[in-house]
């Protein structure tokens, strides 16, 4: 039953979306170049440089937006970063800014992360929710689309008790992806955590900040896109249970 009301709550409509006007559909005219393009392969390598160039572009004003209204932050979780610490806020490896921790549950992320000597939890961000305490800032960095709808759903709900911001970036929808072959993105056996079991929109978050982009993820022969979701308390305090 929790569940389900919660479901309910996270579909109503009144998030702060960015663009205002909802227009975060895909360009009807890249759409038009895409078909010339997937016909000329000689494009594909100039083409994917330039989504590379234009995501990192997108991004880092997205992070600037956050950092603004976030504000001072003592400590980062960064749920499940695989080999890609988040790039928020300034600070990671130990001794580097204020506090840093990653929880990730594949061992061979784990052990790369300690390599280079990033704080880590090995565990879930399912089973740490359950014990972790009065939390700062959180960071979702293409993680939630990883998780079962109603899994990812209560993650919110939990982290939304205990931390003081959220930061979630995610496909716009569903984007299919069966976690790679025999590896995964980076040569590793984490196939089953890469895979895509959810698909999510921003008015599925009502009293969150977000930002859209259509484009984000787009490859010479897609359109794929993004969004970047931020919750901050009201109130400056935390639930201490």
């Amino acid at each position: 039953m929790a569940v389900k009301r919660t479901e309910s709550h996270l579909r109503t409509t009144n998030a702060e979306i960015h663009p205002a006007d909802g227009s975060y559909v895909c360009s009807p005219l890249l759409a038009r170049m895409r078909r010339h393009w997937k016909a000329s392969p000689l494009w594909h390598l100039p083409l994917r440089l330039f989504y590379l160039i234009r995501r990192r572009l997108v991004a880092r004003s997205w992070y600037r937006k956050i950092r603004d209204r976030v504000g001072p932050v003592s400590h980062v979780s960064d749920l499940g970063p695989g080999l890609m610490p988040q790039q928020i806020f300034s600070m990671g490896k130990r001794g580097e800014g204020s506090g840093y921790t990653a929880v990730e549950p594949h061992p061979e992320y784990v052990e790369w992360l300690l390599l280079h000597n990033y704080v880590t939890i090995h565990d879930t961000a399912q089973s740490w929710v359950s014990y972790a305490r009065s939390l700062d800032v959180v960071v979702l960095g293409d993680v939630i689309e990883h998780l079962e709808k109603s899994d990812g759903i209560n993650l919110l709900v939990q982290l939304r008790r205990k931390a003081r911001a959220i930061v979630i970036v995610t496909p716009l929808g569903y984007a299919p992806y069966d976690g790679g072959g025999e590896t995964d993105c980076w040569g590793l056996q984490g196939q089953h955590w890469q895979k895509h079991r959810s698909g999510w929109t921003p008015e599925e978050l009502p009293g969150w900040t977000i930002w859209v982009d259509a484009h984000y993820y787009d490859t010479p022969t897609e359109c794929v896109g993004a969004f970047c979701a931020l919750w901050i308390r009201p109130e400056q305090t935390v639930d201490k249970l």
